[in-house]
């Protein structure tokens, strides 16, 4: 189904590769992309971006010609009043937009938290704002994280997550609570919860550095000696076209809303010890392990141990996220693709390790 969609988070880490799978397949026949101004004017923000978005076709394979055919530029800013939007973009996409995804936000683990609030909950209310007067809008797709479930043990439930859990940073509670302002809009909003992204499975490419890559490339430079955790906890690795593939899915799908969709692993994820073991023989380097440090309170630690205090502790939490809706969504098992191979090549992209060879066995 072709339809005109906007996109928020373009530039962010899923931005490039879910933008390249919506034009490849045919899932947008007109793609809206949200930028900001920052140190240089959006348009040129895009021009940059354009250039990626077609070495990602490249990669991939998919022949587009001239995609920036089919790609608008939206120069406006989750944090503005009204977007930031021109009142001539406005009301362009009042008459167009059929589908809105909102994977726009602020990610960073160590934040003080007003500026994730800024961008996670009062950007996605303004969005909202901006959705209910769309005069085509199909449906909503909602980009959020398994970080959303806080600390929470167990088997985490493709379904609303009513009771407020304990969050170890305030990205988990600000997408939590956007979940809350969503699900409470008379629109038609469904929710992509997505793992912890290692990168591309084709190319290793990573097009925002997140919490797992820090901690990949101070665990490899040495700095952090000892990994505070316990081999055993399942941790939710996916690629990044799974992502992007099960985004699409429900763009193109019937509208159901409210429906919670978990792009994770699951039950096929990957042990803390296993991962470890697998990056020291990659980085030629061993670690051991020592949950005790989880408990450490002082707050004058180097920068590596502060981002493992505000991030192992979603990391280390002992759970299981339920993919059933998500597959029967997809039509059988998510296409995993094998984390070993995928994190070989981000370690190699990242300038981790230094063989272009990555060996995976």
């Amino acid at each position: 189904m072709a339809q005109s969609v906007f996109l928020t988070g373009a530039t962010g880490a899923l931005g490039p590769i879910l933008a390249a799978e919506l034009l490849a397949s045919g899932a947008a026949s007109r793609l809206n992309v949200l930028i900001r101004s920052s140190d240089c004017p959006a348009s040129h923000r895009f021009d940059r971006w354009i250039e990626t978005l077609e070495s990602v076709l490249a990669a991939s394979g998919s022949l587009l010609p001239t995609p920036r055919r089919r790609v608008g530029l939206v120069d406006g800013d989750l944090c503005a009043d009204h977007l930031g939007l021109s009142e001539a973009q406005r009301d362009a996409l009042i008459e167009e937009t059929e589908v809105i995804i909102h994977a726009a936000a602020d990610t960073n683990f160590r934040g003080k938290g007003q500026t994730h609030w800024e961008t996670n909950v009062q950007g996605t209310q303004r969005l909202l704002d901006l959705a209910g007067r769309c005069k085509r809008l199909r449906k909503i797709i909602f980009v959020s994280t398994i970080c959303s479930a806080g600390i929470q043990t167990g088997l985490i439930r493709e379904e609303p997550i009513l009771e407020k859990p304990t969050f170890a940073n305030a990205y988990e509670r600000t997408k939590w609570e956007a979940e809350q302002v969503v699900l409470a809009s008379d629109l038609p909003v469904e929710i992509v919860r997505v793992g912890i992204v290692i990168g591309s499975s084709i190319t290793g490419a990573v097009y925002r550095l997140g919490a797992f890559h820090h901690v990949m490339k101070w665990f490899g430079g040495g700095q952090m000696p000892v990994v505070p955790g316990r081999p055993d906890t399942p941790v939710d690795l996916i690629d990044a076209e799974l992502a992007a593939k099960l985004i699409r899915k429900a763009t193109t799908s019937p509208s159901k809303p409210g429906s919670i969709y978990h792009a994770a692993a699951g039950k096929r994820a990957v042990l803390l010890g296993d991962l470890f073991q697998f990056s020291s023989q990659q980085l030629l380097d061993d670690r051991e392990y020592d949950s005790s440090l989880l408990g450490q309170k002082e707050d004058h630690s180097p920068a590596h141990a502060r981002l493992a205090k505000a991030w192992l502790p979603v990391l280390l939490a002992s759970r299981t996220y339920d993919t059933t809706q998500a597959e029967a969504l997809w039509g059988g098992p998510l296409p995993l693709a094998d984390w070993r191979e995928t994190l070989a090549k981000m370690l190699t992209f990242c300038g981790y390790k230094e063989s272009e060879q990555a060996s995976v066995g």
